[in-house]
């Protein structure tokens, strides 16, 4: 086969050196990186070895002489529930003057009567007004009706039969 095109020029020697050279500083890139980070994160791991020499250069504590023991805490013996008769229940811890008290109020519906005026009602008491049933939806004296927002209508009053 002959070819027309002149021969190829031979490469020199410094081009190729430099060809390979570049090719390994472009693998060898990462790696340099590492190293560096390795060497930064060694050098700061220099100060952490000191503050830890220091620490075990320093004397043990020594332990003093034991203390009184502690007061019991409160227990089961201790214990008592109360019932108010409507919607708190209430858990008491009682030893000498230690004492520990938690109130539970429950969302129940208590039905007291007719409305007084000026009598407080509580959230959840029903009374009847005008007729008809009424919820109270929070602590309040205002009498229900007329918008009151503390008060519900729960059962309308019905119409009077016909003779």
């Amino acid at each position: 086969m002959s070819s027309d095109a002149p021969p190829a020029a031979p490469l020199e020697a410094a081009a190729i050196a430099d060809v390979i050279e570049s090719v390994v500083r472009a693998a060898l890139a990462p790696v340099v990186g590492r190293l560096r980070a390795l060497e930064a994160a060694a050098g700061e791991l220099g100060a952490v070895r000191e503050r830890i020499a220091a620490l075990d250069a320093r004397p043990a504590a020594v332990p003093g002489p034991p203390g009184p023991p502690g007061a019991d805490g409160l227990g089961f013996d201790d214990y008592r529930l109360e019932y108010d008769g409507e919607r708190t229940i209430t858990h008491k811890w009682t030893r000498g003057e230690a004492t520990a008290e938690r109130a539970i109020k429950l969302p129940a519906l208590i039905y007291r009567g007719v409305y007084v005026d000026g009598k407080g009602y509580e959230r959840g008491d029903c009374v009847t007004w005008g007729g008809s049933l009424w919820h109270c939806n929070a602590d309040t004296v205002i009498r229900p009706g007329d918008g009151a927002p503390a008060w519900t209508l729960a059962v309308k009053r019905g119409r009077d039969a016909k003779p």
